[in-house]
């Protein structure tokens, strides 16, 4: 059985309708949890979300480790967990905490109020336009 897909909005992107979570426990070994998500992927999911307040940062290290060597193929989501602080820093910071160059999808964690958006994005396009450095 094929694990069905669909466009995800006009990226061009197929994503599995089941995505991966975070799965981050630093009760389990990180060779555990990168091999559950070697399963996962194996089964045909290609969606991964993970922040770096995750079991501080664990999440970030499990997704990166199972990435390695996989990445084509998969829509990776990271998240800003920190809204009251520079935003490029952060986006720096989840890269490099993954490992990778890029990510699909970074989004903005746990917001509830518009007012907060305000100023964000003229972060993000100077980040962006530095180069993302």
């Amino acid at each position: 059985m094929t694990l069905q897909k669909r466009m995800l909005g006009s990226t061009g992107f197929h994503a599995s309708i089941l995505g991966i979570g975070d799965l981050a426990d630093r009760a389990v070994a990180l060779e555990t949890c990168v091999a559950t998500i070697h399963r996962a992927m194996d089964a045909g999911l290609n969606l991964i979300d993970t922040a770096p307040g995750y079991e501080n940062g664990y999440s970030e290290a499990i997704v990166g480790t199972a990435l390695r060597g996989r990445r084509e193929g998969m829509f990776v989501i990271d998240k800003i967990d920190d809204l009251d602080k520079p935003v490029g820093p952060q986006l720096d910071g989840g890269l490099k905490a993954l490992g990778l160059d890029m990510v699909d999808l970074f989004v903005f964690h746990s917001v509830s109020e518009v007012a907060r958006w305000k100023g964000w994005w003229h972060r993000v396009a100077a980040w962006n336009s530095s180069g993302g450095r």
